[in-house]
């Protein structure tokens, strides 16, 4: 199995990059490269990283977007992985630009690069990381929300589409989980109890390596706080 992930380059992402890099070849997608010393030499081997600004207009980032196909050979399956967000918290509301950039990274983009799958003979399976956020409004993150909101409904109705198809929908939708992003909210939550991102990532890669058909909706993962 070849697995595109974006967001590889931390976080859950890198993690998850990490386990599935055991048995699989892994395609990675981040506006930052992986230093090389995070990898293993048979890592290396099968780990590839394209660097994409997700937060970009779809248009200008298309070539790149395809160019990931080709690296997927005809007599291969691959499962997508949507992984990478654009996450805010704050009690202004965001401008035009900065909601725009917040919306291609988290909706417009991923949904592309899902519907240009869906028309390749070997796409087996898409997981969508989403959010708690997703199906609950969350105070004071106006667009992260939304744009959350957005995807559960985006891959609800894939899942309609998917099953008379040869490919499976997944959606996980995570609470407050443990990552660098909190690095960069002023006066943020307290995080001792949020997830654990090595672990979630053994429960995703378990998902993910199922072998029959399996459609996941709503599958929330929830820290104490998140109660």
């Amino acid at each position: 199995m070849i697995y595109i992930i974006t967001g590889t380059s931390s976080g859950l992402g890198y993690q998850l990059t990490k386990k599935l890099l055991r048995k699989n070849k892994v395609i990675g997608v981040a506006r930052q490269e992986i230093s090389k010393n995070k990898f293993s030499e048979n890592e290396l081997k099968n780990y590839s990283h394209f660097k994409i600004d997700l937060s970009l207009e779809f248009s200008k980032i298309k070539p790149a977007i395809l160019k990931l196909f080709d690296f997927i050979p005809d007599y291969e399956e691959f499962t997508l992985v949507m992984n990478a967000a654009k996450f805010t918290i704050s009690e202004e509301i965001l401008n035009i630009n900065e909601s725009m950039d917040l919306y291609n990274c988290n909706f417009f983009n991923i949904t592309q690069i899902v519907k240009e799958a869906t028309s390749i003979p070997n796409f087996r399976r898409v997981l969508f990381i989403n959010s708690i956020s997703g199906l609950i409004a969350q105070s004071s993150q106006y667009d992260y929300s939304a744009s959350k909101h957005a995807l559960q409904a985006f891959s609800d109705s894939l899942s309609l589409f998917a099953k008379e198809k040869k490919f499976d929908v997944m959606t996980i939708n995570p609470g407050g989980m443990q990552t660098e992003l909190w690095n960069k909210v002023d006066n943020g939550p307290d995080t001792s109890d949020f997830l654990d991102p090595a672990e979630v990532s053994d429960i995703i890669a378990s998902l993910l390596e199922l072998k029959g058909r399996f459609f996941i909706k709503k599958f929330v993962l929830l820290p104490p706080s998140d109660l």
